[in-house]
This record gives structure tokens, C-alpha cells and sequence, in this order.
């Protein structure tokens, strides 16, 4: 997520409010050594909450795309102020399912990334980022997330036009980010 670091900066600099911001590179990906497993990713993430509400009041959690799939891990386990889940979805087998329907992906895949089954245990303030166009994400695994995610209706913001790479490349992006960080 490196390259997104100038980005984020740049969105938040004039903000009322002061954050600091923790982009996370996964294992094995911009420099971080290990294997990238949803074991040790959904591990490394709670360690990362873990401390950081030893010095912060509170932790708001963005995730994008195959982050969303920590993001909503993170909020299942522990409490969040905000969560932000730009081009989220159910499952990662719902999509390798639907996308070939004749090989046994609850089988042959290790890695879930189940955010569908970890809805009903998320209590915090959601925003959801859709990219119009997504279709890497298609729009029935969010919206089938969305559905699930019982406990409090999350905001849903839809990116027309953008797509699943290009999302944040759009000025609608930023602003609802910020505007939910920003909001009581």
C-alpha cells in the first residue's frame, strides 16, 4: 500500500481533525518478509490493533479490496470506532465459486477471507466504497456483505464510473472517507 501513502496524505493534510494514518504492507508484498496466508494476516492485524489502542483513543480500520477481508476480521474481534471497506465482498470462495462454477472452491481454496460470516459480530460505524464498474468484486458479493451487516445499517457510497483499480483516482473517494472520519 505504499504507493497510496502520498495519496491519503494529501487527503487528510487540511483536515480540522488530526489523524495518523498506518498503511500496512501484507506479508511478503512492498519490502515485508513472511507468506502472505489469511492466518498470519488476520494474526499480524490484531497484534497492529493491539497496540495501537495502547496509544490511541480510538482505531478506525480502512480496508481495501482483499483488506476489506482483515478489515471486517479486525471489527469481528475487536471494537472499532469507524470502519471503512472500499470494494469489499462476501467471501473470497463466493466469488472463485461464481466465477467457475465447476471446480470445488470450498475444496481446493485455503484462504476464505469469510467477511460474510464475520458480519453478524461488527458493531461499528461502516461506510461501504463501491466502484461502480468493479468487476473484480461484482456487485452481488457486496451487496450480499452489506445485507449481512445487521447490527448497524453501514453508509454506502457508489463511485460511478470507477472500477475495481481505479477507485481511488476518483475525487468522491477521498471526500467520503473523510467526511466519515469526520462525522460524530
Amino acid at each position: 500500500m505504499a504507493f497510496t501513502a502520498p495519496e491519503f496524505e494529501q487527503a487528510f493534510e487540511s483536515e480540522s481533525t488530526s489523524f495518523s494514518v498506518y498503511l500496512v504492507n501484507y506479508r511478503g508484498y512492498g519490502g515485508s518478509e513472511g507468506s502472505p496466508s489469511e492466518a498470519a494476516l488476520l494474526s499480524d492485524a490484531l497484534v497492529l490493533y493491539d497496540r495501537l489502542v495502547l496509544t490511541y483513543e480510538s482505531v478506525f480500520v480502512i480496508g481495501r479490496s482483499l483488506g476489506s477481508g482483515v478489515a471486517t476480521y479486525i471489527a469481528s474481534e475487536r471494537p472499532l470506532k469507524k470502519l471503512v471497506l472500499v470494494t469489499p465482498f462476501d467471501s473470497i470462495q463466493s466469488i472463485a465459486q461464481k466465477q467457475f462454477p465447476f471446480y470445488p472452491m470450498s475444496i481446493l481454496l485455503k484462504d476464505k477471507f469469510n467477511s460474510l460470516g464475520r458480519a453478524g459480530s461488527i458493531y461499528s460505524d461502516t461506510l461501504i466504497l463501491v466502484a461502480e464498474d468493479d468487476k473484480v468484486v461484482r456487485r452481488i458479493h457486496t451487496d450480499k456483505l452489506i445485507q449481512s451487516l445487521v447490527n448497524r445499517a453501514p453508509e454506502v457510497v457508489f463511485i460511478e464510473g470507477a472500477d475495481h483499480n481505479d477507485i481511488s483516482q476518483y475525487a468522491r473517494y477521498y471526500q467520503s472517507i473523510s467526511a466519515f472520519l469526520n462525522s460524530d
